[in-house]
Formats: C-alpha cells, sequence, structure tokens
C-alpha cells in the first residue's frame, strides 16, 4: 500500500508537530514509507532526508506550477474499500467539502 501525506503548513516548525503523526502511521503499516507533500519552506528536503519512514518528498508548489495534480472525488475512484480507518485533513477550513467527496464511503464507516 502506498500512503502519501500531504502537510500545507508553511514552516519548518508545523512539520515537526506533525512528524511524530507521521511516524506513526508508517509504524502501524509496517515496512512501510511514506509520501509526503508539502511546502518548500518547511526545508523538508533538508531536515528529513535521511528519515527512515519517508520515501520521496514533493513540494506543493512544483505541482501548483505544473499543473499535474487532477482534482477527484475520492468516492469517484473506484477503490475497493469496505471501511475507512483514518481521515486525517487539514486543508484550512476546506474540510467539509473533502469529506463531502468521500460520499458513500462515509456511509459504510458510520
Amino acid at each position: 500500500m502506498k500512503t502519501l501525506i500531504i502537510q500545507t503548513r508553511p514552516g519548518i516548525g508545523d512539520l515537526c508537530v506533525f512528524l511524530p503523526a507521521i511516524h506513526e502511521i508508517c509504524l502501524n503499516n509496517v515496512n512501510s514509507k511514506i509520501d509526503l507533500l508539502t511546502k518548500e519552506r518547511t526545508c523538508a528536503k533538508e531536515t528529513l532526508e535521511h528519515d527512515p519512514y519517508i520515501k520521496d518528498i514533493f513540494f506543493l508548489e512544483d505541482f501548483q506550477k505544473s499543473n499535474l495534480i487532477e482534482l477527484k472525488r475520492f468516492d469517484k475512484l473506484g477503490l475497493k474499500i469496505d471501511k475507512i480507518k483514518l481521515i486525517k485533513i487539514d486543508v484550512e477550513g476546506a474540510e467539509l467539502e473533502v469529506l463531502k467527496g468521500f460520499g458513500e464511503y462515509l456511509k459504510k464507516t458510520f
């Protein structure tokens, strides 16, 4: 299973605050490393270069410039998921819109 964590807070301090949670996600998925999508201001490449839990680091700014990100509703991805165990959302006030995109998956979970 591949895991992408999106951390949109702007600074290195914000990244450090969330680092224990990132490690916990990896520890709960045995032998897994995560990909991290964050902002350049976090200095993630320099800070986490040798972190054993992080596979790749990508910057939001690179994706925004290249238009490589295609937005899709989660419930339209065609995934076979019976029950969602964890949703971590930090989208600066757009949480409701993100949750709406989960559609039927949330109804099955609760």
